[in-house]
């Protein structure tokens, strides 16, 4: 996971476990661990709804995760959601890799703040 923001970067690594609900549905929990440049880390926890657009090897699909910051030092950062699309390349019937562009809203201490667009690439799953 590489997220731009201002006025720093972050990067880091995501786990999904999902469960495939027919061909259309995946619904799944995962954890990673971000570290944001001249800040810290944290751990964030969520759920993860993914709608595939169209069947085949290569799966155009949109992406709604929700989910918490875990960490000693988030800053304003704290509950988050995501919206976006993306693409995941069958390996097998169940691994497959994906990249997809999100866009999110952070639950500052007080308000809702935008943040940058956050660019994915990862490993996938599916029981």
């Amino acid at each position: 996971t590489l997220i731009l923001s201002n006025p720093s970067a972050s990067t880091g690594l995501n786990i999904i476990g999902a469960y495939e609900i027919g061909s259309v549905v995946s619904a799944g929990i995962g954890a990673g661990f971000v570290y944001w440049l001249n800040t810290s880390g944290m751990v964030p926890v969520f759920a993860d709804i993914r709608l595939n657009l169209l069947p085949g090897k290569i799966t155009p699909y949109s992406i709604f995760r929700f989910g918490y910051n875990i960490g000693t030092n988030l800053g304003a950062y704290q509950a988050f959601g995501d919206m976006g699309l993306g693409v995941k390349i069958a390996i097998t019937e169940r691994h497959g890799i994906y990249a997809d562009c999100k866009l999110r809203k952070n639950q500052a201490t007080d308000f809702l703040r935008d943040q940058f667009p956050i660019v994915s690439a990862g490993y996938k799953f599916s029981l």
